[in-house]
């Protein structure tokens, strides 16, 4: 039921369901009971849902005794799977707002609270959330670091860097950054554990923007090159793929910057 009306309940709103946002979880404390006896709050289910979409936790709205459950399985996985966290849409006027109210009469408002408007459109940008996990090394041979590297992006990182540091005890170091998606987060800090010499890993997740980006594959005189266009404001910045123009340099024994520029010539439309 509970489902089933909440997503009805959006339907008759109009709600454009790419551009739900919601603020971070309250977790409550104390137990909860359950078919399965007493359980610790928040309920398994409820963190298990939460750090797969590695959605933010808030604090509770009192710090003195046990709050009870604020954030029910039900309510995690239909904020998890319906809503962002971070880089939401910002409503440029609200239209309207929504309360429902619990039975509960807690010291504080026992209440859900619900914006509807119109939110500004980013045009050629999109938000969306990854997990940044970092690490500083100062004992990494640039051969463990490589390795590291590869095996974090065949385990679906979708970026890693190394940058120089001066650590501690007037040491040279290394800063690993991993980009991965939320889902993702737990498992790639096990691989730099893993693969690196690290102790410990920081997580957070963040806010990213990205371009919208096309792919299209052009003619130059010495063969196809695929490119990808990202827009921008009204304008198209073209990038060719570094492997197609570098084998055809090779293969006419040209120079990649004269295939390159063919290229981006033939990507103007």
């Amino acid at each position: 039921v509970d489902v089933v009306g909440v997503l009805l309940g959006l339907h008759l709103l109009g709600v454009d369901w790419s551009k739900i946002a919601s603020s971070g979880l309250p977790m409550g404390s104390g137990w909860v009971k359950s078919a399965h006896g007493p359980l610790p709050v928040p309920a398994p289910a409820t963190l298990e849902l939460v750090r797969r979409a590695g959605a933010p936790l808030r604090k509770p709205p009192t710090s003195s005794g046990d709050t009870g459950e604020l954030t029910t399985p039900t309510a995690a996985a239909l904020l998890t799977t319906l809503a962002t966290f971070a880089g939401g849409p910002v409503l440029d006027c609200v239209s309207s707002v929504g309360y429902g109210f619990g039975t509960r009469e807690p010291p504080w408002p026992n209440a859900v609270r619900l914006l509807v408007g119109e939110a500004r459109e980013d045009g050629d940008l999109q938000h969306d959330q990854v997990v940044e996990i970092q690490t500083n090394l100062d004992d990494a041979t640039p051969e463990e670091l490589g390795f590291a590297m590869e095996r974090l992006l065949e385990a679906g990182a979708l970026d890693v860097a190394f940058s120089p540091l001066h650590m501690k005890k007037n040491r040279p170091g290394v800063l690993v950054r991993v980009l991965g998606r939320p889902p993702d987060g737990q498992r790639l800090a096990e691989q730099v554990l893993e693969h690196t010499s690290a102790l410990g890993v920081r997580l957070q997740t963040i806010e990213r923007l990205i371009a919208r980006r096309t792919e299209r594959t052009v003619a130059t005189p010495w063969g196809q090159v695929r490119v990808k266009v990202k827009h921008l404001g009204g304008r198209e910045l073209v990038a060719p793929e570094y492997e197609d123009c570098a084998r055809l340099a090779r293969a006419a024994n040209v120079s990649l910057a004269e295939v390159y520029a063919a290229a981006r010539a033939r990507s103007v439309t």
